[in-house]
């Protein structure tokens, strides 16, 4: 059984999956002591036979439920994020599926250049609380970013992104913050996580971002992040 170290935890996992082994390869973690989590396959059957999707989509997909769960338990938030770093800053960009997250952190790379942006994660990110402080970890469901193995980042921001007819950012407060959070999760999954959720999100500003990407203007984008 195969050990890799994700949001700073040691998972045993096999996969015999050739593209799910490729991306998980990263993360593999060769010695450890101390406690592992077991990303155990037992209901896995039961799971594909109830879903309509490819083998390998329903394995990353089951799998990424139980690493939520088993996190969530450490106090661990798995979210649907984009990561990326800006002049050494480091935002957490939560949207929906659709609302451009992978666009938006691709276009800050472009007008930003390699030399000031970074992209950490483009789909799916770990928060959690380190001192007074919430730090993030890319995963190996993320088809893109840095492996977050041996470090994580500390949070300077999370912007809930949305699409809309022009570009604006402008920071909210917590209450708004979790109402957002709340209408991307199912009831019952938000039942869930909500303490969690509610107790992470007041350990950083909070930001929501119209993503227009014709009028985006980073200088803009820099100086609200700043303010």
């Amino acid at each position: 059984m195969l050990r890799y170290k994700i949001a700073g935890e040691t998972w045993e996992y096999n996969s015999r999956r050739d593209n799910i082994k490729k991306q998980f390869s990263q993360y593999e973690c060769l010695n450890h002591n101390g406690d592992v989590i077991n990303l155990g396959m037992e209901g896995f059957v039961d799971f594909m036979n109830h879903h309509s999707m490819s083998d390998e989509q329903a394995e990353r997909i089951y799998t990424l439920q139980i690493f939520a769960d088993e996190l969530l338990k450490r106090e661990k938030l798995l979210l649907h994020a984009a990561v990326v770093t800006v002049r050494s800053r480091c935002f957490v960009i939560v949207g929906r599926p659709g609302e451009g997250k992978s666009t938006f952190a691709g276009l800050l790379l472009e007008k930003g250049g390699q030399n000031c942006v970074s992209i950490i994660a483009d789909d799916r990110a770990v928060i959690a609380q380190n001192d007074n402080h919430l730090e993030v970890w890319n995963t190996p469901w993320s088809k893109k970013g840095i492996c977050c193995k041996e470090r994580n980042y500390a949070v300077d921001g999370i912007i809930f992104i949305e699409k809309g007819q022009r570009y604006e950012i402008y920071e909210i407060n917590d209450e708004k913050a979790m109402k957002m959070l709340k209408s991307m999760y199912p009831h019952n999954v938000w039942e869930k996580i909500y303490v969690v959720a509610g107790k992470l999100l007041k350990m950083s500003k909070t930001y929501k971002l119209f993503n227009n990407l014709i009028d985006f203007d980073i200088n803009d984008f820099e100086k609200v992040l700043n303010g």
